[in-house]
């Protein structure tokens, strides 16, 4: 935020991830978007890219209950190692601290920017993005909600033209996302 400008040539305007990349992105902009330091007052993402994110560690329902045969990049058994690797030792309780699953933040009285959210149906994730989602639009945020049907876990990173895969609908929200708060 302090450097963009001198170090990218342009100011801070979008922020974006996916997966656990997404999780960490929503922290650090809900770092960001608490009262400001006075030097920060007038700073405002042009929007926030999320993609399929675990933002309750203690775990929603699709998480839990998805259950494909052949699992798609991600399982419950996977999650549960990850988070384990993230917060080793950490009880539920402690687990849903903001700080740690964004899901228990209090988004109330924030300045929220524009947020995309996208997920497939065939992640189980889908549950975070959609409460995220909601939550952030309860709040008075506005909340694009992308949800691709058939898409397993980390679609967007699928090549595009691969058939079935929901990447080239991932790509092009991204697309009509940004291009729609730059204008």
């Amino acid at each position: 935020m302090d450097h963009a400008e001198t170090k990218l040539g342009v100011p801070l305007g979008f922020l974006g991830s996916k997966s656990a990349g997404a999780h960490l992105g929503l922290l650090v902009a809900l770092h960001l978007l608490q009262p400001p330091k006075k030097q920060h007052s007038n700073f405002a993402f042009k929007g926030i890219l999320l993609h399929f994110g675990p933002y309750d560690l203690t775990f929603t329902p699709q998480a839990i209950n998805l259950k494909n045969p052949m699992p798609l990049v991600l399982d419950i058994d996977l999650m549960i190692h990850f988070r384990e690797a993230f917060v080793p030792g950490m009880g539920v309780e402690e687990m849903k601290h903001p700080s740690v699953s964004p899901l228990y933040a209090d988004l109330y009285g924030l300045r929220l920017p524009p947020v995309l959210f996208t997920c497939g149906t065939e992640d189980s994730l889908l549950d975070d993005t959609v409460f995220m989602s909601t939550k952030w639009m309860m709040a008075g945020g506005e909340a694009i909600v992308k949800i691709v049907p058939g898409g397993p876990h980390g679609y967007i990173m699928f090549p595009e033209n691969m058939v079935g895969s929901g990447a080239k609908e991932g790509i092009d929200a991204v697309r009509q996302f940004i291009n729609s708060k730059l204008s």
